[in-house]
């Protein structure tokens, strides 16, 4: 992973039509938490999010954000909600809890206020967005792919005024240098944490 400077198109025609988006993003997110508060069912539009599929993909000079993989004419790339905005998953796939405000736990509603934000699409390949079993090198077979895991250090965000208190365990390549994190060994190629 790399860290990826991208703002959105710079020229027109497309920049109007992602400025008309990102407002029609914020307005329908909006209403998503009337509805959620509410007590209301939600439905988050895919139709909306992949809107600008390609401009979010051409930001990431069409790679995974993830692995960067480039995207090929048989695997033309998922959008991934950063933080999902369905239902959330720990790091070993069981359902988050959250406190349901009577004294109980409740599953974490997703981060659906967050369905239409851009900065929480990301382009990814399907082997790291998409649930999957594989084998490592020693034969053992491990879980893959983001899917909607999110694993966090601490506190977990429920509600869109704690997002910026959380702190996800996964890089966000718009935010986060991973040069911060990890060195490189070019001997082996492999990423080692600081």
């Amino acid at each position: 992973m790399i860290k990826v400077k991208f703002n959105g198109p710079t020229t027109e025609p497309a920049l109007s039509r992602w400025n008309a988006w990102v407002e029609a993003g914020r307005a329908a997110a909006a209403e998503l938490l009337r509805k959620a508060n509410a007590g209301e069912p939600i439905e988050i539009s895919e139709q909306l999010y992949k809107a600008m599929r390609e401009e979010i993909f051409a930001g990431f000079h069409g790679k995974c954000a993830y692995c960067e993989a480039k995207f090929v004419l048989d695997q033309r790339g998922d959008v991934d909600h950063f933080r999902p905005k369905g239902r959330v998953t720990d790091d070993k796939n069981k359902p988050v809890q959250i406190p349901d405000g009577a004294g109980g736990q409740r599953n974490h509603p997703g981060y659906f206020w967050l369905a239409y934000e851009w900065t929480n699409l990301l382009p990814a390949c399907s082997r790291c967005n998409r649930p999957g079993k594989y084998g490592d090198e020693a034969g053992a077979i491990r879980q893959v792919g983001k899917w909607d895991r999110f694993p966090v250090s601490g506190q977990r965000a429920s509600r869109p005024e704690e997002v910026a208190q959380e702190h996800p365990l996964l890089l966000h390549p718009l935010f986060d240098e991973p040069k911060d994190h990890f060195t490189f060994d070019p001997a082996t190629g492999r990423l080692i944490p600081k």
